[in-house]
């Protein structure tokens, strides 16, 4: 929550860091947990928009969604899919961005 609170407040830096830390911490400590999960990479991934890191998060967007597929989660899978439109957008490649949210 502590990353969170610093992405809505437009601590973007810090956010990423704290939502990475815990997403870590989560994933080796703790079962269950998976909409734990996907807020703190759907909030760091947010982070990274707001700081112009796109590449890192497109970087990072395919293994958390083949995760998300794996674990049949479908919520983070949605959201991830926001996220994949972003950054292909950005790119200026909307037919793919397009084809992630249908």
């Amino acid at each position: 929550m502590s990353g969170i609170s610093r992405v809505l407040l437009g601590d973007y830096r810090k956010g990423i860091v704290l939502c990475d830390k815990a997403h870590a911490e989560l994933r080796e400590t703790c079962t269950g947990v998976a909409w734990e999960l996907d807020n703190a990479a759907f909030f760091a991934g947010f982070s990274l928009v707001g700081c112009g890191r796109i590449r890192e998060l497109a970087r990072r967007l395919p293994a958390q969604l083949d995760d998300a597929r794996a674990r049949g989660d479908l919520y983070g899978e949605i959201f991830l899919r926001m996220q994949c439109s972003c950054s292909s957008i950005s790119r200026t490649e909307t037919s793919p961005a397009r084809e992630r949210i249908s």
